[in-house]
């Protein structure tokens, strides 16, 4: 690109350089400082005040000196022609207002051209820096860069909860939409319900048909002819073909394009197909001749019955994510400058922090609930292996044999044998056990993109009141403040906290006993990490730590002696009225067993805690002390960090994200529980669809080599095939969720 614009700078090559920010900076010292100059629109230019910041050198126009300054001037390069504003304004609305097109672009043209190859070099730079660190990258569930499914963080928008889905017909954007996709989700259960049905069938015909043909010398009755067993092979599996025609199509485009687990299945059908066909055109069959439909249409069947797993799920998930209640949205947080301070001083090097959010609409649900399996990436290579070798076995027999019949019923029984049945069952199977679970706590994962994304976070942000839930704090005294009445100061502080966070606002609340004695609060204001402010009979009432009182002056007593009542997991809560101190509350923090439990299972899974702290007594050393947590496992955020987390977790009315959960903290860890148990659940099972495949397609070329494989009996194909599923699918089955 360079060696088309070799040519001397000019005007443009300034514009270029202020639009992609190439700008150089020359310190210049206070004595030596060029005046600043402008450049005029339609009056004389005036003077400029003095500053210390930059000046731009745009032009060469005589100005009055300015004073001196210090600090940097903007050398720009020479100084450009003064622009014709005017004229070219005026040639704008000439043009918009004739239609007339000027034929004087070239300068404009030169001008984006240029700054199109700027824009295209740096953005090479920047996808070269990138793609080398994400071939590094180290997750949850994935090795060497990302899923094809996931955009660059960079491409993100501040807050932006999840990478662009994969368009959809239509999908979950609005309330309006739920009764729209509820009909299609139920149109597309119905329609796998059907298919299942015929393809079942179609199965259970062609196999007792086989193992009828296998038991006896010669097919019964009508069926003895040499052309009529094969053609209603033929007919039966086309028609269960025919009603799956996606699971074909999707599984033969997997092979050149998006993996899929259809392209397996894709293969034993068309082989299958194919030698139905070619034994009844050739009249070859014989007794010795084993036609491997109904193999291919029990693959099939099994193939459909994960997918209609998958839509059952998907509705499920469905009739939680529209109902009308309060939910929260959890999604990884990417927000540069949040991500930085929310992870400060956590034991994270590279730290992906989960934040939610409440929301009415979890938008994009249907996008995401069809993202590919984790497992499904492997399965062009395995459909590639098997059909290589198919393709051997076929040419051997025919070199061998010189028998097209025998040759195609080679190739069938391989693609048959090496086509698992647990191919979509794979991921329909721990999906399906995930969404139960989860929703036993009202959370929702949609699909298996969220799953990977999930499984990739170190750090979850929860609060005070998910790691103190009621009854874990308790009134430990009270202190009155020269004989102040006791009765008035609980009054005071259950009416400042009667809407305070819900750790301490039912601690003060059971105090006052009849909540009809609570004053009216005007102005109630929260600061954060602090405590709380309010103006109660027209007297400023204060209810907080420490802090809160030095910030208004109210005079407290030593530091010395709040640490002597402040041990074994104690705080101090200050009650000021108008100014002056009136009295103490001493509070205990003790550790609820649930969450313990909880938070030593996240430590030892590596997960660290960000504390959005809405109890102002909260603080690192108390959750650790509380948790037996060890240092850089949590940090609880102060006000600044709290204020740059605001906009990541404030209400929206509809929001993307990872996984819907009620708020409660039950809810938040148990969906990610889930997520994890399916994880690790398609983890193993793909482990055993992966060795059953690579050994079918090693022991197909072996039996072709021996010739065993022509004789194979078609009941211990179908038992073999069965054994492997079986074997899969426990893993999911016995998996923790």
């Amino acid at each position: 690109m360079a060696d088309s614009y070799h040519h001397t700078r000019d005007a443009v090559d300034d514009l270029v350089d202020t639009l992609t920010g190439r700008i150089r900076l020359t310190p210049v010292t206070p004595d030596a400082a060029q005046p600043a100059q402008t450049q005029p629109f339609r009056q004389a230019p005036q003077a400029q005040p003095a500053h210390t910041g930059f000046t731009q050198d745009l032009g060469s126009y005589a100005v009055p000196a300015a004073p001196a300054h210090t600090g940097f001037t903007q050398n720009l390069g020479q100084a450009p022609a003064e622009p014709a504003t005017g004229s070219f304004v005026d040639n704008i609305a000439n043009a918009i207002n004739t239609g007339a097109i000027s034929d004087e672009t070239t300068r404009y043209d030169e001008m984006a051209a240029r700054l199109t190859s700027n824009l295209e070099e740096e953005a090479g730079e920047s996808t070269a820096h990138t793609g080398l660190l994400d071939k590094f990258r180290l997750g949850g569930f994935h090795l060497g860069g990302k899923a094809d499914d996931e955009t660059a963080d960079s491409a993100a928008q501040p807050f932006d909860t999840a990478e662009i889905p994969v368009s959809r017909r239509r999908d979950y954007e609005s309330a309006e939409d739920a009764p729209a996709v509820r009909k299609e989700l139920d149109e597309n259960l119905l329609h796998l319900t059907t298919a299942c049905i015929v393809s079942g069938a179609a199965a259970l015909v062609l196999l007792v048909l086989a193992f009828i043909a296998a038991a006896l010398p010669a097919m019964p009755g009508v069926l003895a002819g040499e052309t009529v067993y094969p053609a209603v092979a033929l007919v039966l599996l086309a028609a269960a073909a025919g009603i799956n025609w996606k699971t074909l199509l999707n599984g033969l485009q997997g092979l050149a394009k998006k993996p899929t687990p259809d392209s397996l299945t894709a293969l034993a059908v068309v082989g299958a197909l194919l030698q139905a066909l070619i034994v009844l055109v050739t009249k070859g069959y014989t007794n010795e001749v084993t036609l491997l439909a109904g193999p291919a249409a029990l693959v099939l069947c099994v193939n459909t019955v994960g997918k209609r797993m998958n839509a059952a799920t998907v509705r499920d998930n469905f009739q939680l994510v529209s109902k009308n209640v309060d939910h929260a949205v959890a999604y990884r947080l990417k927000d540069a400058g949040a991500l930085r301070a929310a992870s400060q001083g956590l034991a994270q090097p590279h730290p992906s922090v989960l934040v939610s959010r409440p929301t009415q609409i979890f938008r994009g649900f249907l996008a995401s609930s069809a993202a590919a399996g984790t497992s499904d990436k492997n399965q062009q290579q395995f459909a590639w292996a098997a059909g290589g070798c198919a393709l051997l076995g076929f040419l051997i027999t025919v070199i061998r044999t010189h028998n097209l019949t025998s040759a195609v019923t080679i190739l069938a029984s391989i693609l048959c044998l090496a086509a698992p049945l647990a191919g979509t069952l794979l991921a329909a199977m721990p999906a399906r056990l995930m969404q139960r679970s989860a929703a036993q706590v009202g959370a929702v994962v949609p699909g298996w993109r969220d799953i990977r994304q999930l499984g990739r976070i170190n750090v979850i942000q929860v609060t005070a009141r998910d790691l103190f839930p009621q009854g874990c704090v308790t009134l430990a005294g009270i202190k009155p403040i020269k004989n102040a009445p006791i009765d008035l100061a609980i009054v005071y502080a259950a009416s400042i906290m009667a809407e305070a966070c819900p750790t301490l606002r039912d601690v003060f609340l059971n105090m006052l006993g009849d909540r009809s004695m609570i004053a009216k609060v005007d102005d109630r204001e929260a600061v954060y990490g602090k405590g709380y402010i309010g103006w109660v009979n027209k007297r400023r009432v204060l209810v907080g730590n420490r802090s809160l009182m030095q910030d208004y002056g109210v005079k407290l007593p030593s530091l010395e002696y709040e640490q002597h009542h402040t041990v074994n997991q104690r705080r101090m809560i200050y009650l000021a009225v108008s100014g002056k101190l009136f009295a103490m509350f001493q509070v205990a923090y003790q550790r609820d067993p649930d969450t313990a439990a909880v938070l030593d299972s996240l430590r030892h899974s590596g997960l660290s805690l960000i504390v959005d702290c809405d109890d102002f007594n909260c603080d690192t050393a108390l959750l650790e002390a509380a948790y037996s947590l060890p240092a850089g496992a949590v940090k609880v955020l102060n006000t600044a960090e709290h204020e740059l987390m605001n906009p990541a977790t404030a209400w929206l009315p509809e929001s993307d994200g990872n996984m819907l959960h009620l708020g409660s903290f039950a809810s938040f860890v148990g969906g990610l529980e889930a997520a994890a148990g399916a994880a690790e659940g398609e983890r193993k099972s793909a482990v055993v669809v992966t060795a059953s495949v690579l050994i079918s397609c090693v022991l197909g070329v072996l039996l072709t080599l021996t010739g065993g494989l022509a004789t194979l009996p078609l009941p211990a194909l179908v038992l073999y095939q069965a054994a492997w599923c079986v074997l899969a699918m426990i893993f999911p089955l016995f998996q923790r969720y």
